[in-house]
């Protein structure tokens, strides 16, 4: 199962003190942590690249990665995606 822990200590990130991460966006030349990932309280998980990269650019870069599951998303029209545990 992936967790918004897992995606960013794969990429490098760190925890935020309200519990959620910020890692290097994979869509991008990132040399600051641009992206921010979050395990929800309905077991989604939330991420979201604050320096502007699209829904689509975040998601493929973190399936080439092997880190976001091919199935089960949840597109949502913002920039922040969630993705549902099953």
């Amino acid at each position: 199962m992936i967790s918004a822990e897992a995606i960013a200590k794969s990429l490098g990130g760190k925890r935020l003190n309200d519990g959620s991460w910020m890692a290097r966006c994979p869509a991008h030349d990132d040399h600051d942590p641009s992206l921010h990932a979050t395990d929800d309280k309905g077991g989604g998980l939330l991420v979201h690249c604050f320096a502007g990269c699209s829904q689509p650019a975040v998601i493929d870069a973190l399936r080439r990665l092997g880190l976001w599951p091919s199935t089960g998303l949840d597109r949502r029209p913002s920039r922040r995606v969630q993705w549902r545990r099953p």
